[in-house]
């Protein structure tokens, strides 16, 4: 045990055991992917998630729904599962590896194993899994390319409030959000990694997200210290 984990090799994929939350188990099936996550533990990885994302700042209640896209191993439902809060959690993921390790460590919430965009159709997707840099935008380095079904996340939103939308596309961020049209109004908050991932240049996306939220009625509450995330709150909310 090293900062109380231990790590267990299944045939193809690892498993993680904390000794801070001993009855937790998590999967991964990258070595670095899962070495960079949970190295430290699992715990530690729920308290590194909770300040990069300012999950202290939203107040959850239980049956609050969370759309997690790109969700990579499902890592932000830790969260909630440590605080004990039950939420109804969807997880959006576009790579089919992660995606079988994605339903594994969430069940039995929803998982999704599509791409999303700002239309529906067949696109290039760059896989890059070791460090979870996947990507509709072509990157400088990537293992494969697969085309893959994309649609848009219009279609998976109901009538219902969604508490809090975490937004992680390395690099896609804009186009997910216009792929919600109207819908965006029925998001509280959102929470977007919006680093410099973007293409070949590797660009942030900060500025392209914040000016499409502020225009549509969203204010930016805070930027993290951690890395380069924001979030963001639909005014429309205030007054409930």
């Amino acid at each position: 045990f090293r900062f109380g984990v231990r790590v267990k090799y299944e045939g193809d994929i690892y498993k993680f055991n904390d000794l801070n939350w001993p009855n937790k188990k998590v999967y991964a099936f990258h070595e670095n992917n899962a070495s960079y996550s949970f190295g430290k533990g699992i715990v530690k990885r729920v308290k590194d998630l909770e300040e990069a994302y300012m999950l202290n700042l939203i107040d959850f209640s239980e049956r609050d729904i969370i759309f997690d896209c790109g969700a990579n191993n499902g890592d932000l439902n830790l969260f909630f599962d440590f605080y004990k809060i039950k939420i109804k959690y969807f997880a959006f993921e576009p790579s089919p590896i992660e995606y079988e390790v994605l339903k594994r460590n969430i069940y039995p919430h929803m998982a999704y194993n599509i791409g999303l965009w700002k239309e529906t159709g067949y696109i290039n997707f760059y896989v890059s899994s070791q460090s979870a840099d996947s990507s509709f935008i072509e990157p400088v380095n990537y293992e494969k390319i697969l085309k893959i079904k994309a649609e848009t996340l219009s279609s998976y939103v109901s009538n219902e409030k969604i508490k809090l939308l975490k937004l992680e596309a390395e690099g896609a961020e804009p186009e997910i959000l216009m792929g919600l049209s109207k819908k965006l109004e029925n998001i509280e908050y959102i929470s977007a990694d919006l680093g410099y991932e973007r293409g070949k240049s590797k660009e942030s996306t900060l500025v392209a997200v914040t000016n499409y939220l502020l225009n549509r009625n969203f204010e930016l509450l805070e930027v993290s210290p951690i890395r380069l995330c924001a979030l963001y709150k639909n005014k429309i909310f205030k007054t409930k």
